[in-house]
């Protein structure tokens, strides 16, 4: 318990970066569960609609939501490492 408590006063720096990494981390998991309910729903109109205009709001929907979900990927792929950089950078400082 007390070395948990020791990692916590070393890490309090970075609090903020693991704050910022939980929220995109958030709502890049909440923006790619809708991807396969918007495909379910594309799915059927295909199927039971034919509604062509439906059919291509649809797609250009699915086809948004997945580049939003690449770019949150990015972002979070990227602030990750540099915590991951600065934390053992400041470890290696704080030896």
């Amino acid at each position: 318990m007390k070395v948990d408590k020791k990692l916590s006063e070393i890490f309090i720096k970075f609090r903020k970066q693991k704050i910022f990494l939980v929220v995109i981390t958030t709502i890049k998991t909440l923006v790619s569960a809708c991807i396969p309910f918007l495909i379910m729903d594309l799915i059927d109109t295909i199927t039971y609609d034919l509604n062509y205009s439906k059919i291509f709001n649809l797609g250009l929907l699915i086809i948004a939501i997945t580049l939003i979900n690449i770019i949150l990927d990015f972002i979070q792929n990227y602030y990750w490492h540099k915590l991951r950089l600065e934390s053992v950078n400041y470890l290696r400082e704080f030896m």
